[in-house]
């Protein structure tokens, strides 16, 4: 029986793992292209390796290191992951988040990167709408999940993955649904049952709760994911997929466009900084890494010259972070 090796591909409230115990130290290298200081992993993605995404104690409003984070997973390589409220309140992830085919946390901005149960690394711009179903009727529009809404209006699915107890705010209400059926309809906070999920509706759509649900209702909800430069089909055995961005390079071609991913601040789109990236080879081959400071047009140039044809670039700055114990990297 082969051994099952980890990589991850992390945040420091997420982030991206490959697990194994040993893995070849010629994977590590640091060089330098047009000026820019790169340190990566070069990854061959076979049958005993595994790419994961992790969040910070399984929760997703707590923060560690990256090494404490790969070291637990027992990764043999791991990167920091999307970005996250880092200055102030509750450290929500901002960006993507999919873990065992499974939609866990949305963004509507910057880029996603996904990788197929086969091992195949894709980078599009995404978005996403949610379709509630009640006894098989469209019924409901939640706005995201596992991220706490303050808006009076909003309506938010929360999974057993969001790991703490989930805030009801006064006036707000909670479908909870277990085993696909409304379980208990709450106004009080909770933790989402290990064999369900919850929908919250917050004060101003309460009224929706009262009209549409009753306890043995069957729910369910779906997910829609929109695609800009890949088809909506090639997301569907994406195992595990992280949001950031801005994207470098999709298909071949490079993308790196802050402004048109939504991106606003200076230090993302046009100064030299710090960055953290993850991409792919045309042989399949995953890369990830960190370079020293350069553009966004910079770092798209010099993935290019690495050979890569995809890649997207992750949360940056003080969150850069690449783990190979090998090595003794960063």
């Amino acid at each position: 029986m082969k051994q099952l090796k980890k990589a991850i591909f992390i945040s420091l409230i997420s982030a991206i793992c490959l697990t194994s115990p040993v893995y070849a130290a010629g994977a590590y290298k640091s060089e330098s292209i047009n000026g820019i200081k790169i340190n990566h992993v070069d990854i061959k993605i076979e049958s005993n390796i595994k790419p994961v995404v992790l969040n910070a104690g399984n929760q997703m409003n707590s923060t560690d290191s990256l090494a404490n984070m790969a070291k637990n997973a027992g990764a043999f390589a791991a990167i920091n992951g999307t970005y996250f409220e880092a200055y102030g309140g509750i450290p929500v992830p901002w960006g993507t988040l999919i873990k065992n085919n499974k939609v866990l946390h949305i963004s509507n901005g910057g880029s996603v990167v996904g990788i197929t149960s086969g091992g195949k690394l894709i980078v599009d711009r995404l978005s996403f709408d949610f379709e509630g179903y009640i006894n098989g009727q469209f019924r409901a529009i939640p706005w995201r999940i596992n991220h706490p809404s303050t808006e009076d209006d909003a309506i938010t699915i929360f999974t057993p993955e969001y790991g703490t107890a989930v805030k009801v705010t006064a006036g707000a209400k909670a479908v909870v649904v277990v085993n696909g059926k409304v379980s208990e309809i709450l106004t009080s906070d909770f933790s989402v049952p290990g064999n369900g999920f919850a929908i919250v509706y917050n004060p101003l759509v309460t009224h929706l709760v009262d009209e549409r649900y009753k306890i043995g209702d069957e729910v369910y909800y779906k997910v829609k994911i929109n695609t800009t430069y890949t088809n909506p089909e090639d997301w569907d055995d994406v195992a595990c997929g992280l949001g950031a961005g801005p994207s470098l390079i999709i298909n071949g071609v490079i993308t790196a466009d802050g402004v048109a991913e939504g991106f606003t601040e200076a230090k993302i789109n046009t100064n030299s900084a710090g960055r953290s990236f993850i991409g792919a080879k045309a042989d399949g081959t995953i890369v990830i890494g960190n370079m020293g400071s350069a553009t966004m047009a910079g770092a798209a140039e010099a993935c290019r010259n690495m050979g890569l044809v995809n890649a997207m670039c992750l949360d940056g700055g003080g969150s850069i972070a690449l783990y190979y114990p090998s090595s003794n990297v960063n």
